[in-house]
């Protein structure tokens, strides 16, 4: 069970969307958003993934939650808490996750800027933000700077990162950038880009998917799915096949209104 709570809690800092109506220069968002959670079948899935997928079985709902963004000219944040079923806070610490992120809007994507992640309630915060210059990543455990690293433009945070290419059209082109997570770098992250055509809750929509190149077969999977006239995320796979033999997904329950941030 410890692999399944850590998995689940690793993606979850990939599994951040909201759906939202046109912004104005100062708004406030909440949307509620599914996670559900699901198992390989490999034959070199943990033991612990196997024993986990006995009890809870092939697929199973984990949380519903509500996630806030806030909209204040060209700045935002983001507001996650996410609670965790009655199994997995039984069986650990993690009783929720919360994270927070804020960033500025710009005419390249939603560039986040600072990062917060706690997972359990009495868990230690970590925080990851950039220096004014955004050439440096400094990381903080309950406001203690532990560490810091160099980062190369453009950059984002890992929970800002299905927003990045929110509020215009968006053109099927490969995107590479840093990635900043509470206690990591994810550097020069390559997206590849296809445009679809897909049904979406009963919807005939014009998408653009988003697929992470991987670096090796042990690294995690990410598909990014937006939909291509605002780039509003419509929905997120994390494969953890690699490590932990399974992979999450999230998406809203109702499909998004349109998103125009007039970004100049």
């Amino acid at each position: 069970m410890k692999t399944v709570i850590l998995a689940l809690s690793l993606g979850l800092s990939s599994l951040l969307l909201v759906s939202s109506p046109a912004l104005a220069k100062t708004s406030q968002i909440s949307s509620e958003l599914v996670l559900k959670l699901r198992f390989s079948n490999q034959p070199n899935m943990p033991q612990s993934s196997k024993l986990a997928q006995k009890v809870l079985g092939d697929e199973v709902d984990v949380s519903t939650f509500s996630e806030k963004l806030d909209i204040d000219g060209k700045s935002y944040r983001l507001n996650a808490d996410i609670p965790m079923p009655r199994a997995v806070s039984m069986a650990s610490s993690l009783d929720r996750v919360r994270r927070y992120s804020e960033g500025d809007l710009t005419p390249t994507g939603l560039m986040g800027a600072r990062i917060l992640e706690q997972r359990g309630s009495k868990a230690d915060i970590y925080e990851a933000r950039l220096t004014k210059d955004r050439k440096q990543v400094e990381f903080l455990k309950n406001k203690r700077k532990v560490g810091s690293e160099a980062v190369a433009a453009p950059v984002t945070d890992l929970a800002s990162l299905p927003y990045f290419w929110m509020g215009r059209a968006v053109k099927a082109q490969s995107t590479t950038l840093d990635v900043i997570d509470a206690r990591r770098t994810y550097k020069r992250q390559t997206f590849q880009a296809r445009a679809m055509d897909i049904q979406y809750l009963g919807q005939n929509i014009k998408a653009v998917q988003f697929t992470k190149v991987k670096r090796s077969a042990q690294d995690s999977e990410l598909v990014i799915l937006v939909r291509q006239s605002d780039g509003m995320p419509l929905r997120i796979d994390l494969g953890l096949s690699g490590k932990y033999g399974l992979s999450a997904l999230v998406y809203p329950k109702v499909i998004p209104s349109s998103v125009n941030l007039a970004l100049r």
